[in-house]
């Protein structure tokens, strides 16, 4: 059954930019995503996309703290693009991608009014 705002009480408030800009306060940096964590989904990646080597883009909208960003960086040699209209997620993202010493592009925009 398909979530909606009526089945969850708290999901209009999730829809909130103020929601958002204050999840990631205080979140412990680095944080990343390891293959060995995540066994059924990286074997699904490494069968369904494009293997490493094929120049090829990732873009994750809601990217916020940037973890499967590297993982996708990390594992597929994907030239990485994470989209977040929250300022602080925004940041959080730069920093841990910083850490993780993985090239990324941020963009601080909401998808649905650029």
């Amino acid at each position: 059954m398909p979530l909606s705002v009526a089945a969850d009480p708290n999901a209009r408030e999730r829809l909130s930019k103020d929601y958002w800009e204050h999840v990631w306060q205080g979140v412990k940096l680095p944080r990343t995503v390891r293959p060995a964590a995540v066994p059924d989904e990286h074997a699904i990646f490494k069968r369904f996309l494009p293997p490493p080597g094929n120049q090829t883009s990732l873009l994750e909208a809601g990217c916020a703290p940037g973890r499967w960003l590297h993982y996708f960086a990390d594992n597929f040699g994907y030239s990485v693009t994470g989209l977040d209209y929250a300022d602080d997620a925004c940041r959080i993202t730069r920093r841990n991608l910083k850490l993780l010493d993985t090239p990324a592009e941020i963009i601080n925009a909401d998808l649905f009014s650029a």
